[in-house]
């Protein structure tokens, strides 16, 4: 038994599980001030990807001019992509995720610097499936007052902003 047979044993336990219980609803308060944060950004962001979603057709985008310059920046856009699944593949791992993220930080970095080179102002036309699909993506990024405190409903709807943005940069550099 790892509690002495004593009254100064209980009472010392019964203190320390109070302590214990404290921290749980003090760490409790604090998730929830994060959650309720995390899925504030993550409304913010989806009101800004719904803003471009609807102006689709209506602005000019500035992207690359030269060929090679947007099949390198597809390219990069892949890669990215296949990191973030690698990431989560292997979330569980600190040695892995590090590298990867490492990995991933440079790859945004060279996606960067490809802005540079000669940026020219274009339509780009989506066609309807396109603007559909992009629709259906950022609707599963709505968040109910009860997704607003599961952290898988946040994050799965931060992931699909991400969708939003990954397919809009595709077709940008198409």
């Amino acid at each position: 038994m790892s509690i002495r047979a004593s009254f100064q044993a209980v009472s010392e336990f019964w203190k320390e599980n109070g302590a214990l219980i404290k921290e749980i609803r003090d760490t409790a308060s604090t998730t929830k001030d994060i959650m309720r944060g995390l899925a504030d950004r993550v409304e913010a962001e989806r009101k800004d990807a719904q803003e471009l979603v609807s102006n689709i057709g209506k602005i000019t985008f500035t992207i690359a001019q030269k060929r090679d310059t947007k099949d390198r920046q597809a390219g990069l856009l892949a890669e990215i992509a296949e990191t973030k699944e690698k990431i989560q593949k292997y979330r569980d791992d600190p040695t892995i995720t590090g590298l990867l993220n490492t990995k991933l930080s440079a790859l945004y970095q060279q996606l960067g610097n490809s802005y540079l080179e000669e940026p020219v102002e274009a339509m780009v036309t989506f066609t309807e499936n396109e603007i559909a699909g992009i629709g259906v993506l950022l609707s599963n990024a709505e968040l109910d007052a009860e997704a607003r405190q599961n952290m898988a409903a946040i994050l799965n709807a931060a992931v699909k902003i991400g969708e939003v943005a990954l397919k809009v940069a595709v077709k940008l550099t198409a």
